[in-house]
């Protein structure tokens, strides 16, 4: 997560459907942030078009006196019983009561964004009680937030953690078993074999025996 903590808030309004964001002021601080996440804004002034039923609404809303009322009229207008989300210019990222603002506008839910620890569970929290709801959701956001960095990705979560074996246990390739490893100075199992037959009663083998039981004992490990 690089990115500022505006840039991040519009990225996941588009990954929620919001294609285009509405307001009055072109000079809103949160343009920058618009357009970089492939959002259009449109002035309700000079729209293009109406929104089609399934849009999903979106509002930039300056700190002038009075464009909260009209942005909501407007929302009201365009997507009664719809989700719509009005991200509102705060003077600083200090906590105020939005009570009043929530029981007079009829938001489902509004907050603050005022760190970027907190950031992505209080967007998280808004824009599914938005989309769950089909109510509308204000979201405060001051220039001195806005412009802030995400905080990294944390180094455990890009680098899966070594298999560290302690000395002498690390698992090798392949290994021959004992048994068939050959011993030194001849065809394996013959050292015994004739041992074995040393101390029995039976006669010495003769020389086709010899070769006979070195071919059978040959065959044993094809």
């Amino acid at each position: 997560m690089a990115s500022a903590v505006g840039d991040y808030l519009f990225s996941k309004l588009a990954e929620a459907g919001v294609k285009r964001v509405l307001g009055y002021s072109r000079g809103s601080i949160f343009i920058g942030s618009v357009q970089r996440n492939g959002l259009d804004y449109e002035d309700l002034n000079h729209m293009h078009s109406n929104p089609g039923p399934s849009e999903i609404g979106a509002f930039v809303v300056s700190a002038e006196e009075g464009e909260l009322t009209a942005c909501c009229n407007q929302g009201t207008n365009y997507f009664s019983y719809r989700p719509v989300v009005y991200v509102v210019e705060h003077a600083s990222a200090q906590f105020c009561d939005l009570s009043q603002l929530t029981s007079r506008y009829g938001f489902a839910t509004s907050t603050i964004l005022s760190s970027p620890i907190t950031v992505v569970s209080q967007i998280s929290r808004i824009l599914d009680t938005m989309l769950y709801e089909s109510k509308p959701v204000y979201i405060g956001l001051s220039l001195a937030v806005a412009g802030q960095p995400m905080p990294a990705p944390s180094p455990s979560a890009s680098h899966p953690p070594s298999l560290d074996y302690p000395t002498g246990s690390a698992p090798t390739s392949m290994s021959t078993p004992s048994s068939l490893v050959p011993p030194l100075g001849g065809t394996p199992g013959l050292a015994s074999h004739t041992a074995s037959r040393a101390h029995s009663s039976e006669p010495p083998p003769s020389a086709d025996e010899e070769e006979a039981a070195k071919a059978a004992i040959a065959m044993s490990f094809i």
